[in-house]
């Protein structure tokens, strides 16, 4: 059973962009600047667990129109929050090799 967010998302039907994983969980939406000067953006937050864990940043419905990876947290805000949000949530973000 997935844990359900704790974080509002701006838009109160939930997740603003379309997401095709179902396993993934949804950590709420994030408005900022993670593509370092491309403006303001909401970014809909996931995380998808497994062997290699993840954190997802959606900033729109085209399917390749994503950011991934918890080694980019240091480099990417987006990436970042949902980072906090999903330890926050005691959400496993190490590899399991």
């Amino acid at each position: 059973m997935k844990p359900e967010p704790k974080f509002k998302p701006i838009h109160p039907e939930g997740a603003h962009y379309d997401h095709d994983c179902d396993a993934c969980t949804f950590l709420g939406t994030w408005r900022g600047d993670a593509k370092h000067g491309a403006g303001i953006h909401d970014h809909d937050l996931y995380y998808c667990g497994g062997r290699w864990p993840t954190v997802i940043a959606r900033c729109s419905s085209e399917g390749s129109d994503y950011m991934s990876g918890i080694v980019f947290r240091t480099h990417n805000p987006a990436i970042e929050e949902g980072c906090k949000r999903a330890e926050a949530l005691g959400l496993n973000l190490k590899r399991g090799d």
